[in-house]
C-alpha cells in the first residue's frame, strides 16, 4: 500500500505540470497569435500567393497588316502627266526594341495616265489619232527603318527612312479608229517595262485601338527615285498606222513622289 510520503510527491508533481502547461498556452497566444492580429492568421499564405496579371505585362515582337493609300508621282512632261493614284498592300514589322522598328512590305499602285493632243508625237510629225494611255500598274518591294517614340503604352510616332524596288509594265496606247495589229516580238507594238529604286523618308504614327490587339497608323512620306531604267523611257513605240510604221515618244520618267498611307495591324 502506498505510503502517505508517496502519494503527496505524486500530487505536487501534477499540480506543477498543470502550472506549466497554462502559462505557455496563454504566453504563446500573446506573443504568436493575438486574437486581434488578422495578419497574423493570415501570414503562412503570404508567401505562396499567386503573382497577379499585371505583374507580367504583355510582351510585343511584331505587327502585320494591311495599308491602303493615295500616292501622287509627277511626270517629267507637260504633255504627257500622271494623275494620283491608290497604294495598296500588306506589310510585316518586327519591335527589334521598344524605340526600333523595321517593316517589310509589298505594294502595289495604280496610276492614271492623262495624255493631250499631240503628246505622243515624235518630233512633230502628226499622227491624226487622239491616244488613250491605260492604267499603269507598279509593283513595289521594300524595307524600312522605323525610329519609335512611345509617347504612351498606346500611342507612337515614329520616324521613316526606306527603300524599295519598283517595276512595272506599261500596255499600248488605245485611239478611236486604231486596231492595228500589235506583234511585240517583232517589235511593234507590245507591253512595255521599267524598272527604278526609291529611297523614302517620313514621319508615321501608330494607335492601338484594342491594347496589345490591334492598331491603326497613318504615315506620310517622300519619296526619290533613281535608277530609272526600262524600254518605257529608253526608245520610242513602234506602231502600224495605215499600214505603214509610226513611232510614239517615250513615256517620262516619275519625279519625287508623295504618299498618305492609311493601315491596320494585328499586334503579335
Amino acid at each position: 500500500m502506498p505510503n502517505r510520503r508517496g502519494i503527496q510527491y505524486y500530487c505536487a508533481c501534477v499540480l506543477a505540470l498543470a502550472s506549466f502547461s497554462d502559462g505557455a498556452w496563454a504566453q504563446s497566444s500573446e506573443g504568436s497569435f493575438p486574437e486581434d492580429d488578422e495578419s497574423a492568421l493570415a501570414w503562412p499564405f503570404e508567401s505562396t500567393s499567386t503573382p497577379l496579371a499585371e505583374d507580367f505585362p504583355p510582351t510585343r515582337w511584331a505587327s502585320a497588316g494591311a495599308f491602303v493609300g493615295v500616292t501622287y508621282r509627277p511626270s517629267g512632261s507637260s504633255e504627257i502627266t500622271y494623275r494620283p493614284g491608290v497604294a495598296y498592300g500588306g506589310y510585316l514589322r518586327p519591335e527589334i526594341a521598344s524605340w526600333m522598328h523595321v517593316r517589310l512590305f509589298y505594294r502595289q499602285e495604280s496610276i492614271g495616265v492623262d495624255v493631250e493632243p499631240g503628246g505622243y508625237d515624235v518630233e512633230g510629225i502628226g499622227l491624226g489619232l487622239e491616244f488613250e494611255q491605260p492604267n499603269i500598274t507598279l509593283v513595289n518591294l521594300g524595307f524600312r527603318v522605323e525610329p519609335t517614340w512611345v509617347v504612351h503604352p498606346r500611342f507612337r510616332v515614329h520616324a521613316i527612312v526606306g527603300w524599295s524596288w519598283l517595276g512595272f509594265r506599261v500596255p499600248m496606247p488605245t485611239a478611236p479608229g486604231y486596231n492595228e495589229h500589235e506583234d511585240g516580238e517583232d517589235g511593234i507594238g507590245g507591253t512595255r517595262s521599267a524598272v527604278q529604286t526609291e529611297f523614302t523618308f517620313g514621319l508615321g504614327s501608330s494607335l492601338d485601338i484594342i491594347p496589345n490587339w490591334l492598331d491603326v497608323g497613318l504615315d506620310v512620306s517622300y519619296s526619290l527615285p533613281a535608277g530609272q531604267t526600262g524600254s518605257v523611257y529608253e526608245k520610242p513605240l513602234q506602231i502600224v498606222v495605215d499600214g505603214e510604221i509610226a513611232h510614239l515618244k517615250p513615256l517620262p520618267k516619275f519625279k519625287n513622289s508623295m504618299d498618305l498611307i492609311f493601315s491596320i495591324g494585328l499586334i503579335l
